[in-house]
């Protein structure tokens, strides 16, 4: 036999109490706790209130002896290259290869 739920109201508990409870100054007592201490945290530290801050730092720069040059304007006839690297130099044509003058 199947029973078929025709009507149903959920079972509710009201709770109430004084303002002077123990639950009130438990409550209290953790808001407190959740407020209060953060601020005293960050005042300890120093860092409360930063009005400048400044960071500096040296790259560490090598030169490994390698250069790429490419000279040229919008046209593709006028672009010259050279580079440092024998192996791409041959690799171009030898109108596209410039050597460099330094005068």
């Amino acid at each position: 036999m199947v029973l078929y739920r025709v009507y149903s109201q959920p079972h509710l508990n009201k709770y109430y109490s004084t303002v002077c409870s123990k639950a009130t100054l438990f409550q209290i007592v953790l808001y407190s706790l959740m407020l209060i201490p953060p601020f005293f945290i960050a005042y300890a530290t120093n860092d409360f209130w930063q009005y400048t801050s400044s960071y500096r730092e040296q790259p560490r720069v090598q030169f490994l002896n390698q250069i790429l040059v490419r000279i040229g304007d919008s046209s593709s006839s006028g672009t010259r290259l050279w580079s440092s690297f024998p192996n791409l130099n041959l690799l171009l044509q030898p109108g596209e290869v410039a050597t460099p003058v330094v005068r």
